[in-house]
């Protein structure tokens, strides 16, 4: 009778070694996964040429997708200043561009210009500020947009030589593709640490922050 137990104690042994072998194997092969997609939603959320403000190693980077001409975006635009307030050399905002808007890629490409130029972040505040009258979207204005970025020191003459280098064009277009490629569909949308930020307030962005900062 043990002799005729041994080769079934040995298949079950192996059989439980074969098993636990591969349910290391299946949960290393799901961890590479996830690992390979956080790095691929980082590459796509983040890229070195884009805007920010507050310092490259700040403990919670917050991205958020923005269109010059979105009047959400505008609105908004003083919630971020306060929550950038609220944690000062704690966030790294990270500005990239989904334009959805007849002149949105255009009032990017001019702030691309003046970012080269060390503006951009008067730029968009004047362009926010100034929506309005540039931006309607009934009666839009986009030539407005030259004598915002004149007022800082840009020439028209500067700016249309500028825009016709396609480097700022392109780098509204890679903003626009990297949004698709996550999903992003509308403005303003942000992301905290690579993760999305799903009630637009300031409550919940400055709670989901203070998260971060406690883990």
């Amino acid at each position: 009778m043990g002799s005729k137990l041994k080769p079934v104690l040995l298949t079950t042994v192996l059989l439980v070694a074969v098993f636990a072998g591969g349910s290391l194997w299946y949960k290393a092969s799901q961890q590479a996964k996830r690992e390979k997609a956080i790095a691929e939603t980082k590459d796509l959320l983040e890229r070195p040429e884009s805007p920010f403000m507050g310092p490259s190693d700040a403990p919670v980077r917050v991205v958020e997708f923005l269109d010059p001409e979105c009047e959400a975006c505008a609105a908004f635009y003083p919630v971020v200043k306060m929550v950038l307030k609220d944690y000062p050399n704690q966030i790294k905002l990270i500005v990239r561009y989904l334009p959805l808007h007849g002149n949105s890629a255009y009032a990017a490409s001019i702030l691309e210009v003046l970012r080269a130029r060390g503006k951009f972040w008067e730029g968009l505040e004047m362009f926010f500020a100034k929506q309005p009258e540039w931006g309607d979207h009934q009666t839009p204005k986009p030539e407005l947009l030259k004598t915002y970025a004149a007022a800082l020191g840009v020439s028209n003459e500067e700016l249309e030589a500028a825009l016709k280098d396609s480097m700022y064009m392109n780098h509204v277009k890679q903003d626009h593709s990297d949004a698709r490629a996550l999903g992003v569909r509308r403005t303003p949308t942000f992301f905290v640490n690579g993760k999305p930020l799903e009630d637009l307030s300031y409550k919940a962005l400055k709670e989901m922050i203070g998260r971060e900062l406690a883990e």
